[in-house]
């Protein structure tokens, strides 16, 4: 069978699992980073089976990192996994910086930061590393590979359609477009499941029987997004106000940490229906409104979104935008966005309503 016909009738399980075997053909050491969430936990799933279709006994290599904002049910999840026995599991809890959004604005937190009162007690088995460190994003890749020789891939439970830039990040090559840079010379981060859907992920479970986190099961009777992330990023802050009636206990040990989130679950709904009060109704406008509302450092990667929205939309105009949508950036819907605290290029819109030509003056 020739190949691109192969790879064109493979279906997404199939190919995941040739991934992972290519991973283990080309690497020296394999680590699975898991969350506990749904996508990771497949991608232990399949890795375990690919061990044992090549006979490998000795312990899978399991990262998780405790963000210290997680409900207990996650964590129960994840201690289940931990104490079973048959993993190297590598259980780290660190001071690093992260992000809270709050009525459109993004400041900095840190997990687990010395400097203030936990949500919980740090386990005492955890990996912490350096007291007196606060560690970054990019630093935490070097870190994980500590002690470990050779070329190490480090598998992740990331799919594209969660997001632009995750989508773009396995665009950038024709062949092991799944296989990416990481910030350590010697890590390479693995996206095997990169081209699942969130029901290719679900049918996973229903046809294999395999175990889930139950907060899954009671984020969908809550009528909520389905994720494991901290509350307090921008995607999760939305819908902060579901977390009350899933886990109060855990809600009020949040706000009593973090009480501006208070604002976010009052205020967010209003806010956004206004978001322009106050500011021209125009690109400028909109700048000067990133401007004012998040820091110099964050602004700029939005304004870079925004100035491109721009252009887009102007090179279409220019063209007749034959499909009259404003080129796909109606200034409402990048406003929207921008408000969102996005760093990611933001996507087109199909179709524009009423609100939006309103917004501009068009109706």
């Amino acid at each position: 069978m020739p190949s691109t016909k192969r790879y064109i009738e493979a279906d997404v399980l199939a190919m995941a699992k040739e991934r992972i075997r290519h991973t283990f053909d080309i690497f020296d050491h394999v680590a699975v980073s898991w969350s506990g969430g749904k996508d990771s936990t497949v991608c232990l799933y399949l890795v375990e089976e690919i061990r044992q279709e090549r006979g490998i006994t000795t312990p899978l290599h399991v990262i998780f990192r405790d963000e210290e904002l997680i409900p207990d049910d996650v964590l129960d999840f994840v201690q289940k996994k931990r104490l079973s026995g048959i993993y190297d599991f590598r259980y780290y809890a660190v001071a690093q910086k992260s992000q809270k959004y709050v009525l459109g604005n993004l400041a900095d937190y840190v997990q687990w930061d010395p400097r203030r009162p936990w949500i919980r007690p740090k386990p005492d088995f955890a990996i912490t590393g350096d007291p007196q460190k606060i560690y970054h994003q990019t630093e935490m890749d070097a870190f994980l590979a500590q002690g470990v020789r050779g070329r190490m891939a480090l598998i992740l439970g990331i799919r594209a359609d969660e997001s632009i830039t995750r989508y773009k990040s396995v665009m950038q090559r024709k062949f092991e477009n799944y296989v990416c840079a990481s910030s350590a010379p010697n890590v390479r981060v693995v996206k095997p499941i990169y081209d699942w859907t969130q029901a290719d992920i679900f049918k996973y479970y229903l046809d294999t029987g395999k175990e889930y986190c139950v907060t899954y099961d009671l984020q969908a009777w809550n009528a909520q997004p389905l994720r494991v992330a901290t509350p307090l990023l921008a995607e999760s802050s939305k819908t902060f106000h579901k977390l009350r009636t899933l886990y109060p206990v855990f809600y009020n040990q949040i706000v009593s940490m973090f009480p501006d989130m208070i604002l976010q679950e009052r205020y967010s709904k209003v806010l956004s229906r206004d978001i322009a009060a106050g500011y021209p109704h125009t690109w400028d406008g909109l700048r000067q409104f990133i401007n004012d509302r998040f820091s110099p450092l964050e602004a700029a990667k939005i304004r870079k979104h925004i100035n491109s929205a721009q252009a887009i939309r102007r090179n279409k105009e220019a063209q007749g935008d034959v499909r009259g949508n404003l080129g796909g950036y109606p200034l409402r819907h990048v406003w929207r966005t921008a408000f969102a605290g996005s760093k990611y290029m933001i996507q087109p819109k199909s179709k524009t309503t009423k609100q939006d030509l309103e917004f501009e003056g068009l109706a």
